[in-house]
């Protein structure tokens, strides 16, 4: 092997953390603003989402309604979490494309029904980009971190 490929090797990757440190800061913003927007006026996301105006919500709605949304903003924080170390927090990535994953089939579901708008196709398309790059940068993190040992060998705590 040439010592140059190693060299190579690790420019690469720096520019991986790099850009997956910057997505996951990007996919943070996404969910803590998509989670904000929910959070902040049942109203206008059930209008936007659903085309519903005039709903008055009982509590068991409303409960179910703002834990999804809290749900989605506790994400982001762990999303931003990860961009703070794509190393080590990779286990956040597989929450996103399973959580994600099954959200988008619940609004795909329901649009297909017609109960719910083309908002729901914006928003899962965004969300299924941000699925694919986990699935990427999951394969990233198994190729070049297999060795538990060797995961956090640059940023001793």
């Amino acid at each position: 092997m040439n010592p140059g490929d190693n060299l190579n090797r690790d420019i690469k990757t720096e520019k991986a953390n790099s850009f997956y440190k910057k997505f996951f800061l990007f996919a943070a913003f996404w969910n803590v603003g998509a989670g904000l927007l929910g959070v902040v006026s049942l109203a206008f996301n059930i209008k936007l989402f659903y085309n519903v105006v005039d709903y008055s919500a009982d509590y068991l709605f409303k409960i179910h309604y703002y834990n999804f949304w809290l749900f989605i903003l506790i994400m982001g924080i762990g999303f931003y979490f990860v961009s703070r170390d794509v190393r080590q927090n990779y286990a956040m990535a597989i929450v996103g494309v399973l959580g994600k994953t099954a959200a988008v089939g619940v609004w795909l579901y329901y649009y297909f029904l017609g109960q719910a708008t083309y908002m729901v196709l914006v928003a899962g398309a965004g969300d299924m980009l941000l699925v694919l790059v986990f699935i990427v940068y999951l394969s990233f993190t198994l190729k070049n971190y297999k060795n538990p040992s060797t995961l956090n060998q640059k940023y001793q705590l």
